[in-house]
């Protein structure tokens, strides 16, 4: 990692050293930023990285983890006694969730369980949980992944039980992804049983409203990074509705979704991002209690300058707008920059209400438009 410091070390140390002149003592004791990462069914009992979590933890440069327990596949990876997940086979755990819960406790870490709601290869066969096709047949997108019918209330309560046993199990909050309709794939001949004349951003707040009923513990939802700009009409996501019913929005603003005339020119953008959509969102949600919370690309695609300073610059854009934390996204557990750029920011990183910011990022800049952002 010695060529990794060298290359980014001048960057390093004057956005650090300006935070943490400019962060008052007294804020040290307040709350602090989330600051996470996420763990794939096999990242999660991988021993060298719980390893390097617990030490990033004591350090205090981490306090939380996301955990898939419910995955893409609609799989779930922990020892569900849920009827329906049992006869559709969906039940395949493959590591100790209750010894991943205890170590990270241990380490002060808070420890969230991800379940992906509506995109399910498995429920979709049970009792016409499905999205069908109008050609017949149960529909699928462009992958060949499957859907459940958000409109179908029954589908709601699969999801809310199996978050119910995770709190039971003691997780720390729920996080809910692919809260959404799909979007790849031949959208127009999907075929919807039980719509009743609603809209996707009703089924979706109807859904987020049961959810929230049904549990006790905090609860997250990951959005678009797009959503944060402006609502989805194709997905369902619509942020001031989601906003009524969660305790913290995660949009996905990875530098690598937005359009290349996003923002194109500017040497911050990677920070900028992050800044103006974490602004733009909390404009959309209006007077909700709801956080943001986002997600940065922990991954090296369409990222040329990827690396500890690529992560850094998002972690920093996003606090400065006003959220309350972040999680890092790498699919396969490739963690070591994103270990680096968290050890960099030091207090600047852990603490609430960043009073103000090192110059490079507070000159005045046009605010991106809307047409910029998408594709």
């Amino acid at each position: 990692m010695s060529t990794t410091r060298s290359s980014f070390g001048w960057a390093r140390s004057i956005a650090a050293a300006v935070l943490a002149v400019l962060i008052a003592p007294s804020l040290l004791e307040g709350q602090e930023y989330i600051r996470g990462l996420y763990l794939s069914p096999y990242s999660a009992h991988q021993e060298w990285l719980l390893q390097r979590i617990e030490k990033a933890a004591d350090r205090s440069d981490l306090n939380a983890v996301v955990v898939d327990m419910k995955d893409d596949f609609g799989l779930l990876r922990y020892p569900s006694k849920n009827p329906i997940a049992r006869s559709c086979g969906a039940i395949r755990p493959i590591f100790d969730v209750d010894s991943l819960i205890r170590r990270m406790h241990n380490h002060n870490v808070r420890v969230i369980a991800r379940i992906v709601c509506f995109k399910d290869d498995y429920a979709c066969n049970y009792s016409n949980f499905a999205v069908y096709h109008s050609g017949g047949g149960i529909w699928a997108d462009e992958g060949g992944a499957y859907w459940l019918n958000a409109f179908d209330e029954r589908t709601w309560s699969y999801n809310i039980s199996i978050a119910r046993e995770l709190e039971e199990i003691g997780f720390d909050e729920i996080q809910l992804d692919y809260v959404r309709f799909p979007t790849d794939g031949d959208v127009l001949s999907c075929v919807f049983y039980g719509r009743k004349g609603r809209i996707k951003e009703e089924a979706i707040e109807g859904f987020l409203k049961m959810m929230r009923e049904g549990i006790t513990v905090p609860l997250s939802v990951d959005v678009f990074g797009y959503a944060a700009w402006r609502a989805l009409k194709l997905e369902g996501q619509e942020l001031s509705r989601i906003a009524r019913h969660v305790d913290y929005i995660c949009p996905m603003l990875y530098p690598s979704h937005f359009s290349p005339q996003f923002l194109k020119g500017e040497p911050d953008r990677d920070f900028w991002v992050y800044y103006t959509s974490v602004e733009s969102a909390y404009n959309l949600m209006g007077s909700s209690n709801a956080r943001i919370v986002t997600y940065v690309q922990g991954f090296s695609w369409r990222a040329p300058r990827f690396g500890p300073q690529y992560i850094f610059d998002q972690m920093l854009g996003s606090l400065a707008a006003g959220s309350d934390g972040f999680f890092i996204w790498n699919a396969a557990g490739k963690y070591l920059p994103a270990f680096e750029a968290l050890s960099w920011g030091g207090s600047s990183l852990r603490v609430r209400d960043v009073p103000s910011l090192p110059e490079i990022h507070t000159r005045s800049r046009p605010r991106p438009t809307l047409s910029e952002a998408l594709w």
